[in-house]
């Protein structure tokens, strides 16, 4: 459905790209296309980090230009997104449980300060994805030529255009980033150590286990989409910079090398992040093979346990597709639990009543049909269904787990047991 489609990453990757072709169009083309630029701006408003970054992309292009028509579509640019803004903000604010979603923390007590450097701290892993190239071509450069460094012999690079690319890309990267640290969020790159946290984010990075993890194929992820291309932008002015100080021969090994080390990087993180997904895919269907095997349960709540992982729930959608997968209905409400803890009925009876609550406030179509609940009725929903399910560990590579997720051949987990109270 159109409400499951426009929450999806791709959408917002759409209308980030939308900001991004809308400056480029205001700024830097003329025609059509500046009118086409104007619509596309307020469309890319939906992702409200853009509200900042495309304000400091127009005033980095006004700065550049200097000329009248520049500064005609930066006040544009300021107007649409304050107004917007405001528009959102009073009269249409979040509500149900999305009340005080992406408040700004002001620094007005601890907490807020707290929050915010925390999320500042979780942005600046990505520093390791500029670091790491920049240490290789340090390297490089010592053996092709022993007397330069990196950014050159003297410190004159830093009055050269080098250095304006570099501080421009530092701004991009600010505008990108800001507005999700001024609401506490920051999307790391990697996490040490097993998080723990109210978030959803910290959930489901904990949910990955382990000592050290890599997040890239969270669903929070999305929150670092704005800083792609400036990111992007940053290394390379970062590597072109580092490899002037060298000579004709050395400069092209040292900007080969970090520019290598670099694409390998994202390479490595783009494999790891559909891995986990195909992982994720291929152990849900397990479950719905499972779920098959027994009779649909009664209408109601239907609670699913599964053993052994991480205490973490399931978001409510993804619980609601395991029983679309097995069924091909939407006549439940569902909450999908990892279970190796004695307080995970706990738990799950708040976030059950949490979500009921809401359902109670917002029953909308389109919200029925984003929890892929359009055949749950509360008048008939007598039933609370208890399913506990067993996924065992599979020795197989990950070709092998990919050839059966596409062939819906994985062996089913184990039904442990099924409690219907009616």
């Amino acid at each position: 459905s159109f409400s499951i489609f426009y929450a999806s990453s791709a959408m917002h990757i759409g209308f980030v790209w939308a900001g991004l072709a809308a400056h480029r169009w205001l700024f830097w083309n003329g025609g059509w296309r500046r009118w086409a630029g104007i619509v596309l701006t307020v469309i890319s408003f939906q992702v409200a980090a853009n509200l900042c970054l495309l304000i400091v992309m127009g005033a980095i292009a006004w700065w550049l230009q200097r000329d009248r028509k520049s500064l005609n579509v930066l006040v544009f640019t300021i107007v649409s997104a304050v107004s917007f803004y405001l528009f959102i903000s009073i009269v249409h604010p979040p509500s149900g449980e999305y009340a005080g979603y992406n408040k700004v923390l002001f620094p007005t007590s601890l907490a807020n300060i707290l929050k915010v450097a925390a999320a500042s701290a979780l942005f600046s892993t990505w520093l390791v994805l500029l670091a790491l190239p920049l240490a290789i071509m340090a390297g490089v450069g010592k053996w092709a030529e022993p007397a330069a460094r990196l950014f050159g012999r003297t410190p004159g690079w830093l009055r050269s255009d080098a250095a304006r690319q570099i501080g421009i890309c530092v701004l991009l990267v600010i505008g990108a980033t800001l507005p999700y640290v001024a609401v506490g969020k920051g999307p790391p790159l990697f996490l040490i150590g097993p998080p723990r946290g109210g978030s959803l984010m910290w959930q489901m990075y904990a949910s990955t286990g382990g000592s050290f993890h890599v997040p890239a194929h969270a669903m929070m992820f999305r929150q670092a989409t704005t800083m792609g291309v400036p990111f992007s932008l940053l290394a390379a002015a970062l590597i072109g910079a580092a490899a002037a100080g060298f000579g004709a021969m050395a400069g092209r090994r040292v900007m080969l090398a970090g520019a290598a080390v670099a694409i390998l990087m994202n390479a490595g993180l783009i494999t790891y992040g559909h891995a986990t997904r195909w992982n994720q895919a291929l152990f849900d269907q397990r479950i719905a093979r499972a779920l098959q095997g027994i009779a649909p349960p009664a209408p109601g709540m239907v609670e699913i346990a599964i053993a052994p992982n991480a205490v973490q729930p399931y978001p409510i959608g993804e619980s609601n597709h395991l029983l679309w997968k097995a069924y091909g209905r939407t006549d439940w409400f569902a909450i999908a639990y990892y279970r190796d803890d004695p307080t995970w009925r706990v738990e799950m009876e708040k976030v059950r009543q949490e979500h009921l609550a809401t359902l109670g406030q917002n029953p909308s179509v389109a919200r029925l049909q984003f929890l892929l609940m359009e055949g749950w009725r509360p008048e008939t929903a007598r039933c609370l269904t208890r399913i506990t399910v067993e996924v065992t560990p599979q020795d197989d590579s990950l070709l092998a787990r990919a050839w059966q997720m596409l062939r819906n051949s994985a062996p089913p987990a184990k039904i442990v047991s099924v409690d219907a109270n009616c």
